[in-house]
């Protein structure tokens, strides 16, 4: 597409003009589009192809039958066979928290679990379009050296990388390369944004025009022009690895899908709210309550309990607002993408209807927090306990801001400060330091004195018969690794 300029301005009127005399005119056999369209065809501007949406891989992994494998729920690809101990999560472990909601469970970091396709043409149209987006949930339990897909290129270099993503790498950064890696055509970075335990919304994405982009919970958070074309892909997509299972993911993904076409904003909304992406493609309406009927079937298997046509209050079927939260079900659908069947969503002790994601806390029931995440300010504290009263009374109510992790400015975060004893109101009370993991002073060998019970064992020539460091707290003893 071109964009507006000054000789574009004299098109947009010399288009306008041509409409205009067209319509006074009456014109039997032609159409302003149709002379629009030629003109623009003998200008040279270029007008973009149209694509239909199309979702040519989905799997929700809510179909444990085989523990094998994961069928995809369009039925355009192939099963996605299990490796390593990649295996079914437990009932109810999947996004939704839910009875009848499972997740792929990818074990430790580097262990070799993965699912993976055999090769096929049903990622065709995505390389005929130029243009494809990645979408999937992830719930990651320990960072590392790792990618969570990765889609095949056989002509493309860094290890036939058509289309994949680290989320993250060690360094905490997320990766996401195309066409290759890892030059600047190729390969789109954001950093920090990756929580441990926490369910979150990726999406990665490139246009036909080459536009490339990363969405993490429905926020673009990283763009980037001047893409490479895509590579042709050979079909095989590897879920929570790389091609060869290296780099395997640590932790859970659930309701991984692949469209043939770029996502907007809407339709990003729509997924990191908890729909599925089969709502981007089915969004009948039969009860015409506003609420797409897969979406309420997945929460509540029928569509009696949600009702987008009430306004509460709530609790109660067909109410409006079915978990009593404040907020209607299709509020909770449209604006929030919060979950309408559970008044607080994040679990941290607040309901959604106060947690109003602004950023300022202004009262107990405007406390200007994400209703989607626990800890908002990532101060280690949850949201329900930063009661914001500027008095700290006890770990539940600590009167700490919920937006803000340092409430008294010490450079002490203030879950910090409370786990180390110390008042996150007064700027002079610095943060203690806390409880060691491991602490070995070797006076008794490898014992550890943390209290955690993580005693060593001694492999190899290892001694404890040398002084330890003068002036330290425990000087008799030190260890001598001589080549242990």
């Amino acid at each position: 597409m071109y964009s507006k300029s000054a000789n574009n301005v004299v098109l947009e009127d010399f288009f306008s003009r041509i409409e205009t005399n067209s319509r006074q005119m009456k014109m039997k056999n032609s159409t302003p589009l149709t002379i629009i369209f030629s003109i623009a065809v003998l200008l040279g501007i270029a007008i973009p192809r149209a694509h239909a949406l199309e979702l040519l891989s989905y799997w929700d992994f809510n179909d444990p039958g085989d523990a094998t494998s994961a069928a995809d729920v369009t039925g355009k690809s192939p099963d996605l066979s299990f490796n390593g101990v990649a295996s079914y999560t437990g009932d109810g472990e999947g996004l939704s928290d839910s009875a009848g909601d499972y997740a792929l469970d990818l074990g430790g970091v580097n262990d070799g679990s993965n699912g993976q396709t055999p090769e096929g043409d049903h990622l065709s149209s995505a390389y005929e379009n130029n243009a494809m987006s990645v979408v999937f949930w992830q719930n990651t339990t320990q960072t590392g050296n790792t990618s969570a897909f990765w889609i095949n290129s056989p002509n493309s270099n860094g290890s036939q990388r058509g289309f994949q993503a680290h989320t993250p790498w060690s360094n905490g950064t997320i990766y996401f390369d195309q066409s290759g890696c890892c030059a600047g055509s190729q390969r789109l970075t954001v950093g920090g944004l990756v929580q441990l335990d926490t369910w979150q919304h990726f999406v990665f994405q490139r246009d036909a025009d080459g536009n490339m982009e990363i969405w993490v919970d429905g926020v673009q958070v990283a763009s980037q022009g001047g893409a490479e074309p895509l590579e042709e892909f050979n079909g095989i997509i590897t879920v929570g690895a790389d091609l060869n299972g290296g780099n395997s993911f640590a932790g859970r993904i659930d309701d991984f899908g692949i469209f043939n076409e770029q996502l907007d904003e809407d339709q990003i909304a729509t997924l990191a709210g908890g729909a599925s992406p089969m709502a981007l493609i089915d969004t009948s309406d039969d009860d015409e309550d506003g609420l797409p009927d897969i979406w309420e079937e997945k929460l509540v298997d029928n569509l009696d309990d949600l009702n987008g046509n009430a306004a509460g209050p709530g609790p109660g079927a067909g109410t409006g607002d079915f978990d009593g939260d404040g907020l209607t079900d299709l509020d909770e659908y449209e604006e929030t993408k919060t979950d309408p069947t559970k008044a607080d969503t994040d679990e941290d002790g607040l309901s959604d209807g106060v947690e109003t994601n602004t950023g300022t806390y202004v009262s107990s029931t405007n406390t200007g927090t994400d209703p989607k995440n626990a800890d908002t300010d990532g101060d280690k504290l949850i949201d329900g306990v930063e009661t914001n009263t500027g008095e700290f009374v006890d770990e539940e109510d600590t009167g700490t801001d919920p937006n803000n992790a340092d409430t008294d400015g010490d450079a002490y975060t203030d879950g910090g400060e409370v786990a180390g004893g110390t008042d996150p109101h007064d700027p002079n009370s610095k943060g203690a330091i806390p409880a060691p993991f491991l602490y070995l002073d070797f006076e008794d060998n490898a014992a550890d004195l943390s209290g955690n019970d993580y005693n060593g064992e001694v492999d190899g020539a290892v001694s404890f018969d040398v002084e330890g460091a003068e002036g330290g707290p425990t000087p008799t003893t030190g260890a001598n690794f001589t080549g242990g």
